[in-house]
């Protein structure tokens, strides 16, 4: 038996990429968002970013998820949205829940918002700064080069639909 085969001209050899930096891994970048204070209404959060990659950098970072009950972000410091439009939360059941807000002020009614980090010359304003770790322009170091460029944070006042139910089982 004889096989005979003819080169497809239409099929490329598929070769690796070649870059001059080594691929993410699992636990190159840890992202922790911790409530600090609750309150009935709202809550105030902080975002924390720490580069653990022994060698990367990470350059102009954005961060974006998704609420899942309602939430908007009312204030913030240390970082901003992408966008800020008060009409999102007018026309929305936030803006029926509070009637009495006043939403010019209001950072980001998105459910799925776009947050970057500020520019070292935010870093000493009182309404935008003074966190520490914050106002980096989205560059976090390598560890390894510099400590405390290895970490952004900032902190954000969420305001939701819903109330806190603790419910005593014994």
């Amino acid at each position: 038996m004889h096989v005979c085969c003819k080169r497809n001209p239409k099929i490329k050899n598929k070769i690796g990429l070649k870059t001059k930096f080594a691929p993410r891994r699992y636990g190159d970048l840890n992202i922790v968002y911790d409530v600090l204070q609750s309150f009935d209404s709202n809550y105030l959060a902080q975002v924390t970013i720490d580069n653990d990659n022994p060698l990367g950098r990470l350059d102009r970072w954005n961060l974006t998820f998704e609420w899942m009950r309602g939430e908007f972000i009312n204030t913030m410091r240390g970082a901003y949205t992408h966008k800020k439009d008060p009409s999102e939360c007018l026309y929305s059941k936030a803006g029926q829940y509070y009637k009495d807000l006043d939403f010019s002020q209001v950072m980001n009614c998105q459910r799925k918002p776009a947050i970057s980090d500020l520019p070292p010359e935010k870093k000493e304003d009182n309404m935008t700064g003074k966190l520490p770790f914050c106002c980096k322009n989205g560059t976090l170091l390598p560890p390894i080069m510099d400590p405390s460029k290895s970490r952004s944070m900032f902190q954000l006042q969420v305001n939701h639909l819903f109330r806190l139910k603790y419910v005593m089982r014994s």
